[in-house]
């Protein structure tokens, strides 16, 4: 239905990371957009709705013109079956490794999808909080190898207290840097 874009082998839009489609003016977001996923630099196509608002804002911006942003929102969905919800976070584009930390049967875990040793993806749930631990951890580089999570000397709760002591900012820009100006009365 669209044409004079570049597209992926699947069909979808092939988007930068400014989800710019390759035509002046024409920028795609959520489920007809394959993106640069800026953790990994793969090329991912994530069909749920709030992976395509996150994108759609980020599109809307640099369409605006009001600032030139890339798309660099941690990938998170859900469903929710039999009574439970499961949370995931990342993108998981092919991975060698799954530990889990907790209980598959009772429904409380964290499985840890993880290729080359490092953690891509985590999917939980009956863990309260952990998507939004790991995602930030995720964000910030943060997350623990896979030898630290197998030796149990990393896990969602240590996660969770790295993240709490760590400075805020988001290291990535000068902006977090930059002393905090005057509190407005």
């Amino acid at each position: 239905f669209v044409t004079g874009v570049p597209k992926a082998r699947d069909g979808s839009i092939a988007v930068d990371g400014f989800m710019r489609a390759g035509a002046d003016g024409v920028y795609a977001a959520g489920d007809v957009a394959t993106f640069p996923y800026w953790l990994t630099g793969e090329r991912a196509r994530i069909e749920h709705w709030n992976v395509a608002m996150q994108q759609g804002r980020t599109a809307g911006r640099n369409l605006a013109g009001a600032r030139s942003s890339n798309y660099t929102t941690v990938p998170y969905f859900w469903s929710a079956f039999f009574g439970g919800k499961l949370n995931y976070v990342g993108y998981n584009g092919g991975h060698e490794t799954v530990h889990i930390e907790g209980d598959l049967a009772a429904r409380k875990f964290v499985a840890y999808y993880c290729r080359d040793g490092a953690v891509v993806a985590a999917a939980s749930m009956g863990m309260p909080n952990a998507n939004t631990i790991l995602a930030e951890a995720l964000r910030l580089g943060r997350m623990p190898a896979l030898p630290q999570l197998a030796d149990g000397s990393a896990n969602l709760a240590t996660i969770r207290a790295a993240l709490l002591s760590a400075p805020v900012g988001c290291g990535r820009a000068a902006c977090c840097s930059k002393p905090a100006g005057p509190t407005p009365a």
